[in-house]
């Protein structure tokens, strides 16, 4: 019966979203009902099942030792969090406007190419440092691979060189905006060698988050080219991330373990037997067990914040090679040595659902995940409001991306993205809008005021 339990409250949140986007009709769309969805099914539903089958056949998982007994009440807190969420989008999306604005005339800047070319190839150069720094260049040349996290200083300091990822983040930015505009895939293109460049870089430092961003957030902004897009491309498409998800189980399989890897050493089959371990064993995404843990020892131990992590994600941006002494920001290694008790000094970071209740309870992922669903109705009714898709398709994508991060992650990581984000989304959208301007096909009377497809033939 208490397996029953977890399979029927892992599969509750799941297909209410899925209906609620179905009554809606945005089943086959973007909208928040619809990427939450599916966000529950890969990161909440499969994981509720695989420990309905672990209670029962005393299977292993991360939070076993506190949570074996209580994993329904991490998932009421889910259930509760969605419901929350979904009244945030309704209240919110009232106010979204379904008749698309005539677009305005807006002059575009004169010379953003001055500082977007310059940008790019400084975000590119900042992981080409990241890339020799972390010494990734001896591991492909030996052969010998290991997840390196890590920078180790003369003095035995350890540093994480986050401030050199940024322009890998800027570098993803201006990829999915040439993808929205580009009336033709090139991949001679300067920014799919720059992109591929970032994937290798975060593989090889085991982060895998960063590859798994650029194939969301791809998969979403594709969605603008797909209507008139050929069935081969289509196929080699999907082969192409196939091919890049079999490679990423590759980095599950170094970490396994610990220590150095040959080539030799791999296999698909053990790669992909590690990441599923990883994936359903680990407290990774909305994990209702991890979930459990959190609500049950902040509520016996006292653990209650009382908004001290959100406060602490005002400073995260300022890096600490700038500020030695700042204080430590993320949430994820009080909750992995405090409240996991985990015997390492990796974190765990709680998900928005278990943040929220250890600042505020009950209340907070109520209103907490209101406000979320508050804020991707906003969202969302820009995108469908744009007349030119191209604009804000990207920036839609990469923001909901952010919540999502903040549901499976803590609400630093998710803020930290969201900065990076928008100051490359501005300088993108500067940029493109003179080229839109300049090569796009001017509109008849009686055509449509701008086309919603890709026609800029500069991209190419």
């Amino acid at each position: 019966m208490y397996s029953i339990t977890i399979i029927l409250l892992g599969i509750a949140p799941t297909a209410l979203m899925f209906i609620v986007a179905s009554g809606t009709g945005r089943q086959k769309s973007l909208h928040p009902f619809n990427v939450l969805a599916w966000t529950l099914l890969l990161g909440y539903t499969l994981k509720s099942l695989y420990l309905a089958y672990a209670v029962t056949n005393d299977a292993p998982f991360a939070a076993r030792m506190l949570s074996k007994d209580i994993i329904p009440l991490g998932q009421i807190g889910v259930c509760v969090g969605i419901i929350g969420f979904i009244l945030g989008v309704f209240v919110f999306g009232r106010r979204q406007n379904h008749v698309v604005r005539h677009p305005r005339r807006v002059t575009p800047p004169k010379t953003p190419e001055f500082y977007y070319y310059p940008i790019f190839f400084l975000s590119v150069g900042l992981m080409v440092t990241y890339f020799f720094t972390m010494g990734f260049h001896n591991q492909i040349l030996s052969g010998k691979f290991s997840a390196t996290k890590f920078f180790i200083d003369e003095e035995g300091g350890k540093s994480s060189l986050a401030f050199l990822t940024f322009g890998g983040d800027f570098v993803v930015v201006y990829f999915l905006y040439w993808l929205a505009f580009a009336k033709k895939i090139n991949f001679a293109n300067m920014y799919v060698p720059a992109i591929g460049f970032i994937s290798l870089c975060y593989m090889i430092a085991s982060r895998r988050n960063g590859v798994l961003i650029i194939i969301i957030t791809t998969l979403m902004v594709l969605g603008i080219r797909s209507l008139n897009e050929p069935a081969m491309s289509k196929i080699k498409r999907w082969g192409g991330l196939v091919l890049v998800i079999t490679a990423l189980s590759f980095v599950s399989s170094i970490r396994q373990g610990g220590g150095e890897k040959t080539i030799a050493d791999l296999s698909i089959t053990d790669a992909v037997r590690v990441s599923l371990e990883h994936s359903f064993e680990g407290a990774y995404f909305l994990d209702p067990a991890k979930t459990a843990a959190i609500i049950d020892q902040t509520q016996k131990k006292d653990l209650f914040m009382y908004g001290e992590s959100f406060a602490g994600a005002f400073v995260a941006p300022v890096p600490r090679i700038l500020w030695p002494d700042k204080p430590l920001v993320r949430i994820g290694p009080l909750v992995a040595q405090v409240i996991l008790q985990y015997n390492n000094n990796s974190g765990a970071p709680p998900g928005a659902v278990g943040e929220f209740y250890m600042n505020f309870g009950w209340p907070g992922i109520v209103g907490g995940m209101f406000i979320l669903g508050a804020l991707s109705a906003v969202f969302f009714n820009r995108y469908e409001r744009s007349p030119d898709k191209r604009f804000t398709r990207p920036a839609y994508a990469l923001y909901m991306l952010c919540i999502i991060m903040f549901l499976t992650a803590d609400f630093s990581l998710s803020f930290l993205y969201f900065i990076r984000y928008g100051v490359a989304i501005w300088i993108c959208t500067q940029f493109w809008r003179k080229m839109a301007a300049m090569y796009d096909p001017k509109p008849t009377r009686s055509a449509a005021p701008v086309s919603r497809q890709p026609t800029l033939a500069a991209a190419e």
